[in-house]
Parts: structure tokens; sequence; C-alpha cells
């Protein structure tokens, strides 16, 4: 299950800290790293089943 969210507002890419999860008995963090993309860009690089949120955040922006 994935959960988005978008904020209007202006964030640095490189301050992101990742929360981390346990799996068989090791850390592992949730994000590897974090970077801004255009939409174009966004839609080549998420999972097809993420490709729905990236067009209704177009719809409610346009």
């Amino acid at each position: 299950m994935v959960h988005a969210w978008a904020v209007k507002g202006d964030a640095d890419p490189a301050r992101v800290r990742s929360n981390t999860f346990a799996f068989k008995g090791r850390e592992y963090p949730e994000v590897d790293r974090a970077a801004w993309f255009r939409p174009d860009e966004a839609r080549k690089k998420i999972l097809k089943g993420q490709i729905g949120f990236l067009d209704e955040l177009r719809s409610q922006l346009h």
C-alpha cells in the first residue's frame, strides 16, 4: 500500500531524513534519497501503479 500526499511549499531534498523498518533483525531506511522531478520525468521514474497520483495531482493544479 502506498500513501502519497502533496503540499505547496519549498523543501530541500538534501534535508530529507528517513524512518526505518525492521526486516529479519536488520534496520532498513524507508527512503533511500529524495529529489524533485518535472512531471514527465516523474512518470518515467515512479511505479506504474503510482501514475494515477500524478494524474490526479495535475488535474487538481490546473
